[in-house]
């Protein structure tokens, strides 16, 4: 299995930004900000259409699927543009339909005022075949008066 591998640096100030996700009772949960960190990469993913091979995702039609994979189903939310799957329905689906990419967050971490977030745009195959396609990014951002701003940006494509 052989796989090319391009990678961009992009730092950033600014280039993205979110208002903080308050809890009822005016404190803010790490969950909240795990969520918002997710809603964040998302968006740049499929509204910037930024996620390596979008254009492929993207030719597959909405909603978009997305692992539930190291996410809550809460922190999508009624987001219509997505497709909550399971690994389990993921690879059905392949088996059942054929190949398809789909969205994977493969981490997100959060500690005080720093989050990373990894995206992943990648197949589900039917049998043993090898896409020299897709690709992710990893975001890594801080919180600036109580908004999240991406300082660094990496990006991959096989």
């Amino acid at each position: 299995m052989r796989f090319g591998i391009w990678t961009v640096l992009l730092l950033c100030a600014g280039c993205v930004a979110a208002p903080e996700n308050t809890a009822s009772n005016g404190t803010t949960e790490a969950t909240s900000d795990e969520a918002e960190i997710v809603r964040i990469a998302l968006d740049y993913a499929v509204r910037d259409k930024a996620i390596p091979d979008h254009y492929l995702l993207e030719k597959q039609g909405l909603p978009y699927p997305l692992s539930t994979e190291n996410i809550r189903a809460t922190w999508i939310n009624a987001d219509r543009r997505f497709q909550l799957m399971s690994p389990d329905q993921i690879q059905t689906r392949a088996q059942q339909t054929g190949d398809f990419l789909f969205l994977r967050i493969k981490q997100v971490n959060v500690a005080e005022s720093t989050a990373r977030v990894s995206l992943e745009n990648i197949w589900a195959a039917q049998s043993d075949n090898v896409y020299i396609s897709g690709g992710g990014f990893e975001m890594q951002l801080v919180k600036e008066d109580d908004v999240w701003v991406v300082v660094t940006l990496v990006k991959w494509q096989s």
